[in-house]
Parts: structure tokens; sequence; C-alpha cells
């Protein structure tokens, strides 16, 4: 519990206090962020993710970090 409050006040400080009802992400980086902080297995992440978002998330990152390294 104390890993999805902590996310909760990261998303409240990144918004700078204002309503994470109006707040617009990705809901797939969303969930991959939770089972992360949640520490499942990859078992348990594939459980909950499924195999398309865990492949779509892992390209996105690697997008990020490629995009990271070319600056």
């Amino acid at each position: 519990m104390l890993a999805l409050a902590e996310f909760r006040e990261q998303w409240q400080q990144t918004v700078n206090g204002k309503s994470l009802l109006r707040v617009e992400t990705p809901v797939g980086l969303l969930l991959s962020d939770i089972v992360d902080r949640l520490e499942l297995t990859s078992q348990e992440r594939h459980v909950v993710l499924g195999g398309k978002l865990i492949n779509e998330v892992d390209g996105f990152m690697e997008q990020r970090v490629s995009r990271k390294l070319l600056l």
C-alpha cells in the first residue's frame, strides 16, 4: 500500500497539487508503473498487463532511452 501511496504523491508533485482527475496520461504506461511499484514477478506482470502491452511498453521505453542517448 505504501508503494501506491508514494506513487500518488509523486503524481501530485508532478502536477503541482492540481487535481489528479484532470491528468491525461497513457493508461498502459500508468498500469506498467503500478505493476513496477508493486514489484510483481514477471509472471504476475504478464497476467496483469498481457503480452501485447508489455511489448508496447518495452518498445516505448527503448525509444525513450535511444532519444536520450542521442541528446
